[in-house]
């Protein structure tokens, strides 16, 4: 999947929210990640808070973010099931959407292409629903998703939706661009990546796609020449 969005240390949204003095445990959690970068205190942390509320969604949130991190897929999509079926939104303020997202993440790191992908359909549905902040990100990631698992033509329709919507997003051009590599349409891939540098020259993807097409070009280039001399001799 793509680099996580919401890194543990810049994760301030829910921090700044814990105000209640049974959340101590969970605060201090975020205080030590924050200031010492000390991950392992912060499970030590964040593993008494949900001890004592093991319902609590900020504290299951954080603990599926540090279990990610440290490639623990398994105990991240045990606690994101459980987040998943306790959370409140309305009480909470933890969109639905994004608990899925994560359960995406967590059937990745299993490689679980494919129960990857339904998480990651669950969250795009439910993002567009609750007008998620994070809905075009969580879109790029369900295109992928499906490309993981070669629903090539499901994919593009996600790519081309989020061009729709904005027609300068070169995430969704590249998305495209990948899967125009798969079904081995070189020229217009090749096409659609100069496009995406030309609105966003600093997205570094797409110029390493381009170096992989123009290889398999001139492959291609060599073995029409190849035969051609076969056959002419």
């Amino acid at each position: 999947m793509s680099a996580l969005l919401l890194t543990i240390a810049s994760g301030t949204l829910y921090a700044q929210k814990i105000t209640t003095e049974s959340d101590y445990n969970l605060r201090k959690a975020y205080e030590v990640i924050r200031e010492n970068n000390d991950f392992e205190k912060a499970l030590e942390l964040v593993n008494l808070q949900l001890k004592g509320t093991p319902d609590n969604v900020d504290a299951l949130y954080l603990r599926i973010r540090i279990y990610q991190q440290e490639g623990e897929y398994g105990k991240a999509l045990a606690d994101v099931n459980h987040a998943i079926r306790v959370n409140k939104p309305k009480k909470t303020g933890m969109n639905q959407s994004t608990l899925y997202w994560w359960q995406s993440y967590a059937y990745a790191g299993l490689e679980d292409n494919a129960k990857a992908a339904v998480a990651a359909g669950t969250a795009y549905n439910l993002a567009q629903k609750e007008k998620s902040e994070y809905y075009r990100t969580i879109a790029f990631d369900y295109g992928r998703a499906l490309y993981n698992i070669d629903d090539l033509d499901g994919s593009d329709a996600v790519f081309r939706k989020m061009l729709t919507d904005d027609e300068t997003d070169a995430g969704a051009m590249f998305g495209l661009a990948r899967n125009m590599v798969k079904r081995e349409k070189y020229d217009a891939a090749e096409q659609m990546l100069l496009s995406a540098i030309r609105v966003r020259e600093s997205y570094p993807q797409p110029y390493a796609l381009l170096v992989n097409i123009y290889d398999k070009k001139r492959r291609v280039q060599q073995g029409y020449r190849r035969s051609h001399r076969v056959r002419g001799q």
